[in-house]
């Protein structure tokens, strides 16, 4: 209880003196963090595998295709030979599953860091770039997707107006973000629902929903298991956005 108490504190005091650092200072623990993190997670697989992961990391990646496809009502051949780009990948192979796809990209400002965490080869391609200026022509994406990434970024109203930018007319966004939740060294937004408002100039939303966070905070358990929101505490938002089409010229029927 104590324990409990204690550092749920720490995360008041670093939420109040977090903004106070200089920029420098917060990237560089924003990056030391995000690296710790899939260290961690490598590490927890090896011990769980005796130093096999190809089978872990198959069930692993089998979770992603569930959210890019049933979870937003899509199906695998939505996917046939579309562009897909993940914002905020990570390592860990998310999109090796869309083998249908014509590219599969994922985005990452530690693209680079991450070489060497994972051995195996995998299909998908990365570039390590920031999501507030992607290095692509404008609707180079047929699907874009920001999985537990959006309050990652430095700043979200440049990424939202990246992402539509990058998505072509009629193309999909699918968005799940964590809302709610005091800042973190990796997490620095307190992001709420209205996080939908900066989609709204250039999509349309299809579907929006929201889900709450199970004690462990796993994120992904917590979709599967469809934890019921409580308004105003930290939660899921789950969005998927369809691109508007370019504007008719005057006087077009």
């Amino acid at each position: 209880m104590v324990a409990s108490f204690l550092k749920q504190q720490a995360k008041y005091a670093f939420s109040a003196l977090h903004p106070l650092l200089p920029s420098t200072a917060r990237t560089r623990l924003k990056e030391h963090f995000e690296l710790r993190y899939w260290r961690d997670y490598y590490r927890a697989i090896d011990d769980a595998s005796a130093g096999d992961r190809s089978d872990t990391l198959a069930h692993e990646r089998s979770h992603y295709r569930h959210f890019y496809t049933d979870f937003f009502d899509l199906e695998p051949d939505d996917y046939r030979d579309k562009r897909l780009l993940d914002i905020g990948c990570g390592p860990v192979g998310s999109l090796e599953w869309a083998d249908m796809t014509h590219l599969r990209l994922g985005l990452d400002p530690l693209a680079h860091a991450y070489r060497g965490l994972d051995a195996q080869t995998q299909k998908m391609a990365y570039v390590a770039a920031a999501s507030e200026a992607i290095p692509a022509t404008s609707g180079s994406f047929d699907i874009v997707a920001s999985f537990n990434s959006l309050d990652h970024v430095a700043d979200t109203a440049r990424t939202a107006a990246e992402i539509g930018r990058v998505t072509a007319p009629g193309g999909h966004f699918l968005l799940i973000t964590e809302i709610n939740h005091l800042p973190t060294p990796t997490e620095p937004h307190r992001l709420t629902e209205a996080v939908c408002d900066l989609f709204e100039t250039d999509f349309e939303t299809r579907s929006r929903r929201l889900f709450g966070v199970r004690d462990d905070h796993n994120l992904y358990g917590s979709l599967f298991d469809g934890i019921a929101y409580r308004p105003g505490e930290s939660g899921l938002l789950c969005a998927h956005f369809t691109r508007r089409g370019p504007t008719p010229p005057t006087g077009a029927d």
